[in-house]
């Protein structure tokens, strides 16, 4: 779990790590190119459990029809996910899930079945995760039992070596 204040870049961090994972795989798994590695999504606004796992279908290109209940959806992603040797699944904005709620409950309840069900490293990001209902009472004590915490800092950029971290990790998505 990346945990920190906002605009610390811990997004971008998360995006570096993907990319990363993704070139060493490939050059792994050389003319592969169906296979796919890393996921990684965003958890929406006042996200249910179907919310989640359409955002998991979208990112996979699969159709999401309003026919196809939650157990559906999950079932095809979750097969799909092992079928492309998903390893690393990158989930941003964490913080959004209000355990406090019943659709944040769920939805917490929801990554804890995906995370079961695909083979794959689980990477959370969230703003100051620790101050969240995500990881109080019961279910926030089995979350943090899965996770080590990692504490994201604002990325330097007073000295040469700081600009060097800087922009070997934006550089790629700058545009030229």
């Amino acid at each position: 779990m990346i945990s920190g204040p906002a605009t610390t870049g811990k997004t971008t961090t998360m995006m570096a790590l993907g990319r990363s994972f993704q070139l060493a795989d490939a050059r792994q798994h050389p003319g592969q190119a169906a296979r796919r590695p890393v996921l990684f999504i965003s958890v929406p606004p006042a996200a249910t459990p179907k919310m989640l796992v359409s955002e998991f279908a979208r990112f996979l290109g699969m159709p999401v029809t309003d026919r196809l209940n939650q157990t559906q959806i999950t079932g095809a992603v979750c097969d799909l996910l092992c079928e492309l040797g998903t390893q690393l699944v990158l989930i941003d904005d964490v913080h959004l899930l209000d355990t406090q709620r019943r659709a944040g409950a769920e939805t917490s309840e929801q990554l804890k079945y995906l995370g079961e069900r695909i083979p794959a490293t689980f990477v959370y990001s969230a703003i100051d995760i620790e101050t969240s209902s995500l990881l109080s009472g019961v279910c926030g004590a089995q979350i943090a039992g899965r996770f080590k915490l990692f504490h994201h800092r604002p990325l330097a950029y007073a000295t040469e070596q700081d600009r060097a971290v800087w922009d070997d990790l934006v550089g790629p998505w700058r545009i030229c």
